[in-house]
């Protein structure tokens, strides 16, 4: 995917003079370490589509101006929050690796205000500011994460891959791995080893 500056900021001060902001300065802010599940479903929605011609042009295009709007809406977000303080900053970034380590475990509050040394309010406040999401949907991002791996990589049943990643209920697992992916388990896994074996039977051909 590629966003040319010139184009969106002649487009944006056409079409939105009122509203128009600096691209250039929006992208400037991202940080390559955060959680930005928005931006992870969307690049996977490119990654497995394979649709050609006219109505895959249209599917570009669309995703290219739809992760433009994600990139506009996380900085306007970012310019309108509360600052963290440096040493606040370090605690939610351990707080943070914690869930990533233990995701499929239990994760209470309380224990992870302890980890990040401050009460539970102020924790769920400054988590949010720092990573744009609430305490739950960052785990929930981590777990989808995991089972997206274990979908990929191994045939384990797709009730056996939501109790490893920390949920006893399938349902509630396939309810939020699509919320997350856009796809089912089954669908989420059918596709990565669809795109698997084209690349397999690409890589014989070009051997022979």
């Amino acid at each position: 995917m590629e966003i040319t500056p010139a184009y969106y900021r002649d487009y944006l001060r056409r079409q939105f003079p009122q509203e128009y902001q600096s691209l250039l300065e929006s992208f400037q802010t991202l940080d390559q370490t955060e959680h930005f599940p928005e931006m992870v479903q969307l690049l996977k929605q490119v990654r497995d589509y394979r649709g050609e011609g006219l109505p895959a042009r249209l599917f570009y295009d669309g995703k290219v101006a739809e992760a433009v709007a994600l990139v506009a809406e996380r900085h306007l977000k970012r310019k309108n929050r509360r600052s963290v303080s440096a040493e606040d900053m370090v605690r939610l970034a351990d707080v943070a690796a914690f869930i990533t380590a233990h995701c499929a475990d239990e994760l209470p509050l309380e224990r992870l205000s302890r980890i990040g040394c401050m009460s539970i309010s102020k924790l769920k406040d400054a988590f949010h500011v720092r990573y744009g999401c609430t305490i739950t949907q960052y785990i929930q991002g981590q777990r989808t994460e995991q089972a997206g791996r274990l979908l990929r990589e191994t045939d384990l049943p797709v009730s056996q891959v939501a109790a490893i990643v920390g949920y006893q209920n399938p349902s509630r697992f396939a309810e939020i791995f699509r919320r997350n992916t856009g796809r089912s388990p089954a669908e989420y896994r059918r596709a990565c080893w669809s795109s698997f074996t084209e690349v397999n039977d690409m890589e014989r051909k070009d051997s022979l």
